[in-house]
């Protein structure tokens, strides 16, 4: 929209704008506290908020940004919030009166278990070690969004699946593409759930513009297993498919031996 209105030279200066922008690499806007020293946190680049709040001012629109502790430049002429957790985030919605949020959450934020049963939006979290920290930080921000909800906010949540699609292949679930790409020769085992960029896109445009609110939707393409994926990636970039099978044993092996390379992998 953005794009299409800077085609064709319009003025947005009857819009008022509000842009919520997530965390810096390095530290999270949703810093879930634990305890008054430790938080649980997850890291994202905020450009892409600071970005669209930037485009909106320039076409002449009333823009506030809702800004987490990052490390890019206030974008000029825009009105900025900071906040710091999601539960603050929430607060400057509902005193900004946003009139619709679509909060992207994951489907970690529903939780694993141990019979690895289907995942449906009525799971209920268990509080289990097979947790993820990153799930635990999605769900601690999302029973801020449903306290929201239940103070009057108007939203929905998503829960997408594992979200392929373009980006930047050195970081998130694309670096898939990357390892693939230089011949990593591991496959492991399992089955998960991927779904395409532009599904979630699809799905968050035609939330935003429904009357549906305090629910919430899984989105997911379909479940395959990793092995299918990487030969698909493979063949598509006609390189040689995966061929060792990851064991428990040599999935530490390969950890340890990845991370001691990563330990050099930016020095001169």
């Amino acid at each position: 929209a953005i794009q299409k209105a800077k085609a064709h030279q319009e003025s947005l200066a009857a819009l008022q704008a509000k842009v919520l922008t997530m965390e810096n690499r390095y530290r999270s806007l949703f810093e879930e506290p634990i305890d008054p020293v430790r938080y649980i946190a997850n890291r994202s680049s905020g450009r892409q908020g600071h970005s669209i709040a930037a485009a909106l001012a320039d076409l002449g629109a009333r823009v506030t940004l809702v800004s987490g502790p990052v490390s890019v430049p206030d974008p000029a002429g825009v009105t900025v919030r900071r906040v710091e957790s999601a539960a603050e985030m929430l607060a400057a919605c509902q005193a900004e009166k946003v009139p619709r949020l679509v909060h992207i959450s994951s489907i970690s934020a529903l939780g694993r278990t141990a019979s690895g049963e289907k995942v449906t939006e009525e799971k209920k979290w268990e509080e289990t070690k097979l947790n993820t920290h990153y799930g635990i930080s999605k769900h601690k921000s999302e029973m801020e969004v449903w306290r929201a909800m239940g103070e009057g906010l108007n939203a929905v949540i998503m829960n997408p699946s594992t979200v392929l699609g373009y980006g930047n292949w050195h970081d998130g679930s694309c670096a898939i593409f990357k390892n693939i790409y230089n011949e990593f020769p591991w496959y492991t085992t399992g089955v998960n759930g991927f779904v395409d960029v532009r599904d979630v896109a699809a799905a968050m445009r035609m939330l935003m513009h429904s009357d549906i609110t305090a629910e919430r939707f899984i989105l997911n393409g379909g479940n395959y297993t990793y092995k299918e994926v990487f030969n698909t990636i493979a063949d598509a970039f006609g390189k040689p498919r995966p061929y060792k099978k990851v064991t428990p044993f040599l999935a530490e092996l390969v950890w340890r031996a990845e991370k001691i390379k990563s330990l050099f992998r930016y020095q001169a």
